[in-house]
């Protein structure tokens, strides 16, 4: 999924079993690997938001989950950021030239 950059998305995150079944959390750590382009809000229940805020790229977004027995599970996404609307028509001229 790719956002404009003048959106947010949010996110939510789970832990699954083998059988792929729910299982709870120890302690998710989120991050972004460009905060340049993305400004990450962690809402400490396991799900938070990413905005864009910079020039066009890709942000990832990483969670990493340590359990009690100090294990480490970790998961990634790329997010896509991508030009928004047409706000304004700009017309660049050139050099000059002699006819």
């Amino acid at each position: 999924m790719a956002i404009r950059d003048d959106q947010t998305v949010s996110f939510s995150v789970i832990g699954k079993d083998a059988r792929d079944n729910e299982v709870p959390l120890a302690g998710v750590v989120f991050s972004v690997d460009r905060p340049d382009l993305g400004l990450l809000t962690d809402n400490g229940d396991g799900t938070g938001s990413v905005a864009a805020v910079g020039p066009l790229g890709v942000i990832v977004l990483t969670a990493v989950d340590t359990e009690s027995n100090g294990n480490q599970f970790t998961g990634s996404v790329a997010i896509p950021v991508v030009g928004g609307d047409v706000q304004v028509v700009e017309i660049r001229l050139g050099t000059p030239e002699p006819i």
